[in-house]
């Protein structure tokens, strides 16, 4: 009845009709993630699987090559209990859950080597501060020695006080702006 109301008062003051409020549009191309707490947006196309104790966000783009689909992993405690070699994540040393020798993730023929941090700091995911490293992990061949030119960084956000962790091991397009824009509850 008021929009009604408000209508023909338009009609009369105006001479035309007013506009219906516009909606906020809704994003059809995005879908929603959760995990404790945390809601993230992704794109549409993208799949989520439960993985463990945590997530795997997958992209879509599957290389035969690679370990897995090309995506990123949120885990939980468990993920940070044990992230390093079955041991305690710490920001000083990769995500790194196995304790065995590890395939390198863009190319399953070789085996991880030497990790290299190349940054260290801090960025948001929603309001909450992590703990942000970017690591560049060498691929070796089945005798150890580097392969060159093969190697891959993997980016780690970690909240402490939320005993989370966000791993990207193939570098998502678009993954620190869609963390910086979760929310939480």
């Amino acid at each position: 009845m008021i929009t009604t109301l408000a209508l023909s008062a338009a009609l009369v003051f105006t001479g035309s009709p007013a506009q219906a409020p516009a909606q906020a549009p809704v994003n059809a191309s995005a879908k929603t993630v959760s995990y404790r707490g945390m809601t993230l947006q992704v794109p549409a196309t993208w799949m989520v699987a439960k993985e463990g104790s945590g997530l795997h966000v997958s992209t879509g783009t599957c290389s035969r090559a690679a370990v897995e689909c090309e995506g990123f992993r949120i885990g939980g405690p468990i993920a940070v209990k044990y992230g390093h070699e079955g041991g305690q994540y710490s920001v000083n040393q990769p995500y790194e859950p196995s304790s065995g020798v590890t395939k390198c993730v863009t190319d399953k023929k070789y085996t991880t080597g030497a990790a290299k941090r190349l940054y260290s700091g801090y960025r948001y995911i929603g309001s909450k501060k992590a703990h942000y490293t970017t690591w560049e992990i060498a691929c070796n061949t089945a005798s150890g020695k580097p392969v060159p030119g093969s190697s891959y960084n993997q980016v780690v956000w970690y909240l402490p006080s939320s005993k989370m962790i966000v791993v990207d091991e193939f570098g998502t397009e678009g993954l620190e702006d869609i963390l910086a824009e979760a929310h939480w509850r």
